[in-house]
Formats: C-alpha cells, sequence, structure tokens
C-alpha cells in the first residue's frame, strides 16, 4: 500500500473532505430542488415543470462529479506516481486542486443561482427569465460561466499533466 509522507497529508485530507462535503451537498441539492420547486409548480403542467426545473436539477448530477468523482480520480492519481513526483512537481498540484476547488465552488454557484432563478420563475417565458439573469449582462454571464469552465479545464488538465510526466 502505497502512503502520502507527512508533506500530502494536508491535500489529501482536504480533497477527502472535500468529497465528502460535496456528496452531502451533492444530496442536499436533489432534496432542495424538489422541496424549494413545489409551491412554484403548482398548477404546472408535467413539461412545464421539467422546463423550469431542468436547470436546477441537473445541479444534483454536476455536484457529485465535481465535488466527489473528479477530486477522487485526482487524489488515486496523485497516490500511484506519488514516488515519482517532484517537489515542485507538489506544490503545483496542490495549487491545481485549489484553483479546481474554487473555479467548481464558482460553477455550482452559478448553477443554483440560474436553477432557483428559472424556479422561481415559473409560468414566465423562458427566453425573458434567461436574458434577466445575471441583471440581463450578458457579458458578466459569459465572463463568469466562461470563466470557472476555463480555471476548472486548466486546473485538471495540468494536474493530470503532472501526473503523465511522472509516469514517464
Amino acid at each position: 500500500m502505497v502512503t502520502a509522507d507527512p508533506a500530502w497529508k494536508p491535500l489529501f485530507k482536504w480533497q477527502i473532505r472535500y468529497a465528502t462535503v460535496m456528496g452531502v451537498l451533492a444530496l442536499l441539492m436533489g432534496l432542495v430542488y424538489r422541496e424549494f420547486a413545489r409551491p412554484f409548480f403548482g398548477g404546472l403542467g408535467l413539461e412545464e415543470q421539467w422546463r423550469y426545473g431542468h436547470f436546477m436539477s441537473l445541479v444534483h448530477g454536476h455536484t457529485f462529479l465535481l465535488g466527489v468523482v473528479i477530486p477522487a480520480v485526482l487524489a488515486l492519481l496523485t497516490v500511484l506516481v506519488l514516488a515519482q513526483l517532484t517537489e515542485k512537481d507538489r506544490q503545483a498540484m496542490t495549487l491545481r486542486f485549489k484553483v479546481y476547488v474554487a473555479a467548481s465552488a464558482v460553477a455550482l454557484l452559478l448553477m443554483v443561482y440560474k436553477g432557483l432563478a428559472f424556479i422561481v420563475g415559473a409560468g414566465q417565458p423562458l427566453d425573458a427569465l434567461d436574458a434577466a439573469l445575471f441583471g440581463g449582462s450578458r457579458w458578466l454571464r459569459g465572463i463568469l460561466f466562461g470563466g470557472s469552465h476555463i480555471a476548472l479545464f486548466w486546473a485538471v488538465g495540468e494536474y493530470t499533466a503532472r501526473f503523465f510526466r511522472a509516469t514517464r
């Protein structure tokens, strides 16, 4: 069995705690979606409920993927090459994971914001609800969604690049 040296214990603890908290949060997001939406969906047909609740229904799966699956895979990759990593690689991977946590939190908060906005606005035209997000600013919306996704891609890409470099 491969064990982490003391310098890595804080990162692994953080990854495990993050995955655990996000797993619980993923379950709660499913419950929040169902219970929060009930009063707003009264009188709407099933198809309309699906359309207005669609974005919030995605939060449960995205929280599980971004918060549990990906951090667990990153931790496993690190354990597999721990002996081959340089101190510079270890520091870089820690930084990448910190960026990943921040970017995933932003992405998930944006999804919750959009999902709840559509639920609260149930019955109004979908185009109008979508246009009203972020105070109607397409620029702000693009910067927030684009920035969080670019940061996620960069962090995971750089983290896994360090892993593959260590396997040579």
